[in-house]
């Protein structure tokens, strides 16, 4: 009994370590149309994602680090 509660435990804390992310739209802020493959970055870390063709982003959660948003067109 106690092996499948330690298990148990340890297949929870890896799937919580799935949902550490942090996920949105990037939308125009004067027209608020959707940004197609904007870039999602920290700033000073090499860590990116990038926005789909409805501006949708999904990018893993850092406390403390600032995340900068960039498009050009």
């Amino acid at each position: 009994m106690k092996r499948i509660l330690i298990l148990l435990f340890f297949v929870l804390a890896y799937l919580a370590s799935f949902a550490q992310q942090i996920h949105g739209t990037i939308t125009d802020a004067e027209t608020g149309d959707t940004i197609a493959f904007a870039s999602v970055t920290y700033k000073g870390h090499h860590i990116a994602a990038i926005s789909d063709y409805n501006g949708q982003y999904k990018i893993d959660r850092h406390e403390g680090w600032n995340i900068t948003f960039s498009a050009v067109g």
